[in-house]
Order: C-alpha cells, then sequence, then structure tokens
C-alpha cells in the first residue's frame, strides 16, 4: 500500500474504536515516510535532523519522533510539499513578535478537512 492509500485507510477509520497500538500501526510507517520525504525536500528539517542524530528509518515508536522546534516555524521556510501551496497559517506571535509560519499544500488542506469530518 503506498502512502496516499495508507493516509486514505487512517482517515476512513473509526477513529474512536481505535486503540493506541493500533492507530501507531497505523500512524508511525506514515509519519516515517513524511520525515523522509521532509529530509529529502527541506535544508533546515535535513539539518536539524542531522544534528539530533535521527533517521526515519530507526524510529520505532511515535514517542521517538522527534517535535520540531517552534522556532524553526518562525525562521525558516519549511514547505516541503511538492503540490501546489495553497495556504499559509500563521500564528499568533508571541513574546517574540515573530509569528510561526506554517505552509499548507492542496494535498495537506483537503486530508485536514477530511481528517475532522471522520472525527466529528
Amino acid at each position: 500500500m503506498n502512502l496516499e492509500q495508507q493516509i486514505d485507510t487512517l482517515i476512513n477509520m473509526d477513529q474512536y474504536r481505535m486503540t493506541d497500538t493500533e492507530k501507531e500501526q497505523l500512524l508511525l510507517p506514515i509519519i516515517k515516510e513524511q520525515l523522509k520525504s521532509h529530509y529529502n525536500n527541506n535544508e533546515y528539517v535535513r539539518s536539524w535532523l542531522d544534528k539530533q542524530q535521527i533517521e526515519p528509518d530507526n524510529i520505532e515508536s511515535l514517542n521517538e519522533v522527534p517535535l520540531l522546534p517552534t522556532q524553526m516555524f518562525k525562521h525558516f521556510d519549511l514547505q516541503t510539499s511538492i503540490g501546489e501551496l495553497q495556504r499559509v497559517l500563521y500564528s499568533s506571535s508571541t513574546t517574540s513578535q515573530t509569528p510561526s509560519r506554517i505552509p499548507i499544500c492542496t494535498v495537506t488542506e483537503r486530508r485536514q478537512t477530511r481528517g475532522l469530518l471522520s472525527i466529528i
């Protein structure tokens, strides 16, 4: 099953009937593939993962998935999608007065909508 099919399968499942173990079995391969894609398509993500000595293929649980520092969203262009950029989300700026910038492509926007509808 390719990445798109894995994501579709996950979104279409009954989210509230899944155990944490079932969710992890479905999410982990997707997240690892996404991390590899980000690593290959964004120099800032690649540099950060290299400095943290994190290799996506070696991640064995969701607890090992690294969280990007919020400062990266404030100071770097983290767009990694190949698809067309649909919009950019900005966070409210805090003490630094610099808002976080989160690029959203068309595919991600559709997935977010479908994911939200699957839990309502």
